[in-house]
């Protein structure tokens, strides 16, 4: 070899990338290495030369390195064999291709070991076989059925999660056509969709039912694409089962909808709110003047003179214009109970005088009749519970006027008791019982429905057939129940049974009368006579009205045809020296209304009393006024016993010096 030759090796042998070392083939002893194998061992030259090849190189089994050796003898070549490991000082042996080779040399061959560095595609390769195995993982673990379907259409694999969601054998299934599981009405769109895909068409996302082996369908959404398999294209994709989202989202739709028709029932329950109202309102003011001069003329000492048939006459139309009224009171209170504003009000109250003020109150209507009226008290009742006194009182009238209604001999007897059970409170029973026409099972089916009556009942009696289903829907606000027992012909029995509680005897007592009265018990309040009344009023029929029942009771009436007349008169006469004793104030009148005359009489430092005088009669109506400022109120058509009453007490409480106003709106 010349010197060109043999300086061409030298720079191989140094600059290789491969570490190369040269050994005695007879001892193995390495004899020198390149800079590339001085840097993959990590040894110096020195230290590698006192080094066998044994010593730097271990194998995928023992004597693996010798047998390579051995090849070598025989051949004189060998190349390429993996698994073996080069040996480094002071850190991990790492993984290389090795090449044993003879060099022709004088006077003795000497070996050559190639050894390549393959430790980046080891790692290359042992990642690539965890995301194999992970893939793997995923597919047989996932909830999802990941499929492959020929160009004929039949199934060429499946995941053992088509066994977990469809409940059939992967195997049963594989080579069969994959639309044999489609629903009949599903599989013209599947096929449709299948060719599609196979033509190279890529489509969204698309759902169809499959049968499971338990004959149930599955909602199963599909994904989908096409692939070459080998000189034929077949299509595959993936497949997850949807029937409990679309469950939900159905469950959602209908939940909505109630949604929407909840709210559109309770738009329609203000809307019918509100139009009563406004009817109620409409109604009352000229049943105002109705009844207002009806009840003049029958207390006036001249129509007293006028035959008995006249009086009846008089008599009928207030007693008509009393049942307008009720019927006005009871779909008001229908709509409110249908609509959840009923308000509740639990307070203390005696039930049994509660009781005694019925009974008194409706044992006119019984004589009238001929009948007898009872009260017993069946039981120890406490003297004072905890109910609403205004609810439980509306329903025994409801229970008493029905029973009074349908009893034409005999009579009705009232009786209440205390029941105490397993229960944390006692329970009020009160039965009305009558003598009355009793009622078929068919009847009593239907009883509590709003306008409800029998054709035998209607001709008997007046009524709109709301009392008794306004007193059921009351007695199940108050956490109680009404029930009812009865024969044709021998009487019905009505049982309220209501959860009330029993308070100390130290707490006050409320009356089932609503009065807003300030008087003492036991001390008459002051009369208005000789007061001053501002009425402001824009109906000329009820300012002539009030006026006339305000001047027997001995008061000086002024008058203001509206809101803005009524602040400049009292300003006026506050201003004067002469302040008016009490206001009356409209709340419907023209250029300002009795809402904004009190605002801006309260605004202005006017501390005298202002009584709302409306025909909005709800108690939302009455919060309303003295929110406003207003110190009481009084619902058309005018009770003038009420009205005397407020009047009465207002003076005694500017009397007694309570000079501050209401809370008033500024």
């Amino acid at each position: 070899m010349d010197s060109r030759h043999k300086e061409i090796s030298r720079c191989l042998f140094r600059e290789s990338n491969d570490a190369l070392f040269l050994f005695d083939p007879n001892d193995h002893r390495v004899l020198d290495l390149n800079p590339t194998a001085l840097r993959l061992t990590g040894l110096d030259k020195q230290a590698a030369c006192a080094l066998r090849i044994g010593d730097l190189f271990s194998g995928p089994e023992p004597g693996g390195l010798e047998r390579l050796i051995d090849a070598y003898r025989r051949t004189g070549f060998y190349h390429s064999r993996e698994g073996y490991f080069l040996a480094r000082a002071a850190r991990e042996p790492i993984p290389v291709n090795l090449s044993v080779s003879r060099i022709h040399t004088n006077p003795e061959p000497m070996g050559l070991v190639v050894a390549r560095d393959i430790s980046e595609r080891v790692r290359a390769q042992e990642a690539l076989r965890e995301s194999e195995a992970r893939y793997r993982g995923l597919v047989e673990t996932a909830e999802l059925i990941i499929w492959s379907v020929s160009a004929d259409g039949r199934m060429t694999s499946l995941n053992p999660a088509f066994e977990k969601i469809t409940g059939w054998p992967r195997n049963a299934r594989i080579g069969r056509p994959f639309d044999e599981l489609i629903h009949p009405d599903d599989v013209t769109a599947a096929r449709e969709a299948f060719a599609r895909t196979l033509q190279g068409e890529s489509l969204p996302p698309y759902e169809v039912r499959a049968r499971s082996a338990s004959g149930a369908y599955l909602d199963i959404e599909v994904l989908s694409a096409a692939r070459q398999s080998g000189d034929r294209p077949d299509v595959s994709g993936i497949a997850r089962e949807v029937t409990e989202r679309r469950r939900a989202e159905e469950a959602s739709r209908r939940a909505e909808a109630m949604h929407r028709a909840k709210e559109a029932a309770e738009a329609a329950n203000r809307a019918k709110g509100e139009f009563l109202g406004h009817v109620s309102h409409e109604i009352r003011t000229p049943m105002t003047s109705i009844l207002g001069f009806t009840d003049l003329l029958l207390g006036d000492e001249r129509i007293r003179c006028l035959p008995a048939e006249l009086l009846d006459h008089l008599s009928t139309i207030k007693q008509s214009g009393g049942h307008l009224l009720s019927l006005i009171d009871d779909l008001l209170d229908l709509t409110k109970v249908e609509a959840g504003r009923l308000r509740i009000n639990r307070c203390p109250c005696s039930p049994v005088q509660i009781a005694e003020d019925v009974t008194a109150a409706l044992r006119p209507r019984t004589e009238a009749k001929g009948l007898s009226m009872a009260l017993e008290v069946t039981s120890e009742v406490p003297g004072t519970v905890r109910t609403d006194a205004v609810r439980l009182r509306q329903i025994l009238i409801n229970l008493l006027s029905n029973a009074i209604k349908f009893t034409c001999e005999g009579g009705v007897r009232l009786a209440i008791g205390l029941e105490r059970g397993l229960a944390e409170d006692p329970t009020l029973r009160v039965d009305v019982a009558d003598t009355g026409v009793g009622m078929s099972e068919a009847e009593i089916g239907r009883l509590f429905e709003p306008f409800y009556s029998s054709d035998s009942r209607a001709a008997r009696e007046s009524g709109a057939g709301l009392g008794l289903a306004i007193s059921r829907r009351m007695a199940e606000l108050l956490g109680g129940r009404i029930t009812v027992r009865s024969r044709l012909g021998e009487g019905s029995t009505f049982t309220l049974q209501l959860p009330v509680s029993e308070t100390a005897p130290a707490e006050p007592v409320a009356q089932a009368s609503g009065a807003h009265a300030e008087a003492s018990p036991g001390s008459a309040p002051p009369s208005p006579h000789g007061g001053r009344v501002l009425l402001a009023e824009d109906n000329e029929s009820i300012r002539h009205l009030v006026a006339l029942k305000l001047q027997q009771a001995g008061a000086e009436v002024a008058f203001a045809g509206d809101g803005q007349q009524a602040v400049e008169q009292a300003l006026a006469a506050r201003d004067a020296g002469r302040p008016f004793d009490w206001i009356l104030m409209d709340v419907q009148m023209p250029v300002l209304d009795g809402y904004g005359a009190t605002r801006e009489l309260r605004s202005r430092g006017y501390r005298g009393p202002i009584i709302a005088l409306t025909a909005y009669a709800t108690e939302e109506n009455r919060d309303e006024c003295l929110h406003f400022g207003c110190d009481d109120h009084i619902s058309k058509p005018v009770d003038w016993d009420r009205l005397i009453e407020v009047l009465s007490a207002q003076r005694k409480r500017m009397c007694e010096g309570a000079q501050e106003p209401s809370a008033a709106i500024t």
